[in-house]
């Protein structure tokens, strides 16, 4: 071939199909294009893996399919001895395909704050909030946490629309 190694590199920074990229240089010989090609193939099995992982999160949205909205919530600051919990609550139309989602401890800071501005972007709604460190101290960690996703999910949702999901649940549990 007769492209450059650098063009190469700009190629698989640039592809948006990594097995077209692969595929095209895989015969070349040259040493810097091998390792390119090497590289893509990584990353070729890396978005094949993560979006595996991602489909089976899906689990919940498949199951409740009947469902229009399906909201996932989540809490971050339980394990400090001291601050706020916060609780997240996010509804993702049903066809995402936003990659790396996950646990926020699991991600690095620069991955969180991506994803922050992806998830705003393309969610359908989202919302926060907080339990003071005090209110903590008052009714313990997990009934504060409870109460972060609670109040996440009343900010989400218009109050008319909550009223009637807790009357569904009041019914079935008792």
């Amino acid at each position: 071939m007769s492209e450059s190694v650098a063009k190469s590199k700009m190629q698989l920074e640039e592809a948006a199909s990594l097995p077209s990229f692969i595929a095209k240089y895989e015969a070349d010989e040259r040493c810097g294009v091998r390792n390119l090609v090497q590289k893509a193939k990584k990353q070729w099995i890396a978005l094949q893996k993560e979006e595996e992982r991602i489909e089976k999160m899906k689990f919940f949205e498949k199951k409740y399919a009947e469902y229009t909205l399906i909201c996932g919530i989540d809490e971050v600051g339980r394990g400090p001895l001291a601050g706020p919990v916060c609780a997240g609550a996010v509804i993702l139309p049903r066809d995402h395909d936003i990659l790396y989602l996950n646990d926020s401890k699991k991600l690095t800071e620069t991955k969180r704050k991506e994803l922050d501005q992806v998830i705003r972007r393309e969610s359908i709604a989202y919302a926060t909030a907080f339990v003071s460190p005090g209110r903590i101290d008052e009714i313990n960690i997990l009934e504060a946490t409870k109460e972060a996703m609670v109040k996440a999910l009343r900010r989400l949702l218009p109050r008319t629309r909550w009223r009637k999901i807790r009357k569904k649940e009041t019914k079935k549990r008792g």
